[in-house]
């Protein structure tokens, strides 16, 4: 979690973590959209990125949430602060 830090785009955290898939999630809310970056069976962590601009990708979206550990199988949160950026 501490490679990933404000002014990160969800491209920039796909180069650092090249290993781990990054999915998704169908929770989008008025801040953005939520994605997990699975770090193994047990564990992944959750960050949030803004809504695309008009036209672009979410690709190219600035990390706007503070990245947070958590259980994938209860989805309890383990460490990270919970705080936007």
């Amino acid at each position: 979690m501490a490679k990933i830090h404000a002014g990160m785009t969800v491209r920039d955290i796909r180069v650092v973590f090249p290993k781990f898939p990054i999915e998704q999630a169908p929770t989008v809310e008025h801040g953005g959209v939520w994605f997990s970056l699975m770090v193994n069976q047990n564990y992944y962590i959750q960050f949030r990125a803004a809504h695309p601009r008009a036209g672009d990708i979410v690709e190219n979206s600035l990390i706007n949430y503070s990245p947070r550990l958590r259980d994938r199988k209860t989805n309890a949160h383990i460490s990270g602060e919970e705080h936007p950026w």
